[in-house]
């Protein structure tokens, strides 16, 4: 009669941490031949036309965050140095990134559509990442000269992998 009084507790208070434990799995991940440090990496997609997208990744002890930013526009607005890229989290935080270069617009022709790009290069924190590593991301704003580029929409998956990412780069190997 106990064992069915404490399977239940016992059940309770396991299944969250095996449920919650996750493997982190990276895109890339070896050691550099010349620096012998490890590099990692994993890409996040936002939205569903994918025009937005972020590569995290660590080299060393140092942490990036590459956004490949797109647009379905002719834009020649250069992104500068100091542009904020602006991540609000679920739980209302939102963490400013700021780029440290200027960024030429890539403009190609798709189809019958002109796609401008921009991939700024971000050094993030590690107090960045813990914050990004703290709740799922659940829009993105960025401007440049002035203009609001269309955010995408980001999926609860895709936030919530965004937030996977961090917590994984912060374990150190």
């Amino acid at each position: 009669m106990k064992l069915k009084a404490i399977l239940p507790i016992l059940l309770c208070c396991t299944l969250p941490n095996v449920i919650l434990a996750q493997k982190c799995k990276f895109d890339k991940e070896d050691k550099d031949p010349f620096t012998n440090e490890m590099v990692r990496s994993e890409m996040v997609k936002f939205g569903k036309k994918l025009l937005w997208w972020a590569n995290m990744e660590q080299n060393g002890q140092k942490y990036y965050a590459t956004f490949y930013i797109g647009q379905h526009k002719d834009m020649v607005d250069m992104m500068t140095k100091g542009t904020k890229i602006l991540l609000k989290l679920e739980n209302g935080t939102i963490v400013t990134l700021e780029t440290t270069s200027d960024q030429s617009p890539i403009r190609n022709v798709e189809g019958l559509v002109i796609v401008t790009q921009w991939t700024p290069k971000i050094e993030l924190t590690k107090e960045q990442l813990q914050q990004l590593s703290s709740s799922p991301t659940e829009n993105i704003r960025t401007y440049i000269s002035g203009k609001e580029l269309y955010p995408p929409e980001i999926s609860g998956k895709q936030g919530r992998k965004m937030m996977d990412i961090a917590h994984c780069l912060l374990e150190n190997k």
